[in-house]
């Protein structure tokens, strides 16, 4: 009895602890754009958003509570204060909002036209008069958004990509935005051949309309800037060691 109490006693000591009694991990809520396979069934993210995420929990000393969410459900939940969230472009009306992490990865906006339909594209105002299909939720800067509705018409579409460009050959859209990361304009036509019955039928344009940096986000009212300036900090020395670089690789 004497023995016990004393084992008692010496686990009840700071640093003594077994690990089965040792304080939990602080939980974030982290929620991202759902991922479909194929198969349209719902999968788990991409594996470089594995890489990264667990490389943070790693690097923070906490455990992220994953929930992914069809997109603007999830940014609704972030506005809300629900968590923090993954993939968010940064544009003044958000920045009004919420408050960003440093820029993890860069993504490239494709222009995919019918094929025989290209056109020069140098910018924004290129697009007047165009009906362009964006994926649901998704913003792409705040020159695009400032012509959204004005200069062209926008049709917010689901995240997959061989409905849409259905949709393209169809005729009801004349644009449909791509977004990737790391791949050239080959490499994105590539893709989409595989994707269609009849390659060729879509032209990948010759350069992205605009790079589109991605961020970690939360509400401002919720006050987790302590939290992001963490991120920043093992951000940046992913990036310095090389390390970032493989999170960013497509997956």
């Amino acid at each position: 009895m004497i023995r016990r109490k004393a084992i008692l006693s010496l686990a009840l000591l700071p640093g003594c602890l077994p690990s089965w009694l040792a304080a939990a991990p602080e939980t974030e809520v982290l929620l991202l754009k759902q991922t479909f396979n194929k198969e349209g069934a719902e999968g788990p993210p991409p594996r470089f958003q594995q890489a990264l995420f667990h490389y943070l929990e790693k690097e923070l000393g906490l455990r992220f509570d994953i929930q992914p969410y069809p997109w603007k459900r999830a940014q609704a939940l972030a506005e809300q204060g629900k968590g923090l969230i993954w993939g968010m472009s940064a544009t003044a009306g958000r920045r009004a909002l919420f408050d960003f992490s440093v820029p993890v990865r860069t993504n490239d906006i494709w222009m995919v036209t019918r094929a025989g339909e290209g056109f020069t594209c140098q910018g924004i105002e290129d697009l007047s008069g165009k009906v362009v299909s964006v994926f649901r939720g998704n913003v792409y800067g705040d020159a695009f958004e400032q012509h959204r509705g004005r200069l062209f018409h926008v049709e917010e579409d689901i995240d997959f990509t061989s409905i849409r460009l259905r949709k393209l050959m169809a005729r009801r859209v004349d644009v449909v935005l791509l977004s990737t990361h790391n791949k050239t304009r080959e490499q994105v036509q590539h893709m989409l051949d595989k994707l269609s019955d009849r390659p060729g039928q879509v032209t990948v344009l010759d350069k992205p309309l605009i790079k589109d940096p991605v961020h970690f986000a939360y509400a401002k009212h919720a006050n987790k800037q302590a939290l992001l300036a963490r991120i920043n900090v093992a951000i940046n020395k992913a990036r310095v060691r090389g390390d970032l670089n493989r999170f960013a690789s497509p997956g």
